[in-house]
């Protein structure tokens, strides 16, 4: 997902993080917070800029 999403690999924090939510809250809330964050947001915006 961090490649998909963010176009990265993963920090070892975000390993860690990443395989907590996923675990106790499954796929759909690990993607949620991937699209949900600034860094997301920002590569949105590069490729899809505001008119």
């Amino acid at each position: 997902m961090y490649s998909h999403h963010l176009g990265r690999t993963p920090d070892p924090d975000g390993v860690t993080t990443g395989a907590r939510v996923d675990m106790s809250n499954g796929d759909a809330a690990l993607r949620s917070g991937f699209t949900a964050s600034d860094e997301y947001y920002g590569r949105a915006l590069l490729r899809y800029p505001a008119p």
